[in-house]
């Protein structure tokens, strides 16, 4: 019939819940909730600048339980340009977020030899949740066309980014390491 009561989730819906065999799990929360979102950095800021010294593309998918608390957070961040002779890297702090509210970090791609990780895969020795994605954006966005930058000028050959999958989680069969963050924390930590 379609129509039941999902108790087994502890969501009651009308719907069928995304993980109907999950009791831990009960929706999804993209942002941007379609394609990805792009941020470009500066740098050398405060100063003037230009703004492509690293470009990247970035989606969140967020899984929250039936309490509106944050299971899961997958990145999917894409480095899209280069426009600076610096290794510039790039992580995430979580404000108001302890480093021990994550049980684990996986990423599909080794974040390099810039941040020293602690056993659950955030930044070492931070009080805030830190999560590091790579060292060196250069190491990621190969610059194989012998001319400065990569991606930034429209007259050189465009070089196909890679997406780097980054998954941290908050919770694990039912057992949260300290202060399981809800979506509201999440949400302020990205603002």
């Amino acid at each position: 019939d379609g129509i039941r009561d999902y108790k087994v989730t502890g969501v009651q819906t009308c719907a069928l819940p995304i993980y109907p065999n999950d009791r831990y799990r009960a929706y999804n929360i993209y942002y941007p909730s379609n394609g990805y979102g792009t941020a470009m950095f500066e740098d050398l800021w405060p100063s003037m600048g230009d703004f492509n010294d690293l470009v990247i593309n970035g989606r969140m998918k967020m899984v929250t339980n039936a309490a509106n608390k944050v299971v899961e957070l997958t990145y999917y961040i894409v480095p899209k340009a280069i426009g600076s002779s610096l290794k510039n890297g790039f992580a995430v702090q979580f404000d108001g977020i302890s480093s021990s509210a994550a049980y684990s970090v996986t990423r599909s791609r080794t974040c390099g030899s810039l941040f020293t990780l602690a056993a659950n895969g955030g930044e070492q020795g931070q009080a805030k949740l830190n999560i590091p994605f790579f060292s060196a954006a250069n190491d990621i966005l190969v610059n194989t066309t012998g001319t400065s930058g990569v991606n930034i000028n429209p007259n050189v050959a465009f070089i196909k980014p890679d997406t780097l999958t980054t998954t941290i989680t908050f919770m694990q069969n039912g057992v949260t390491e300290n202060n399981q963050p809800s979506y509201t924390e999440i949400g302020r930590a990205h603002v």
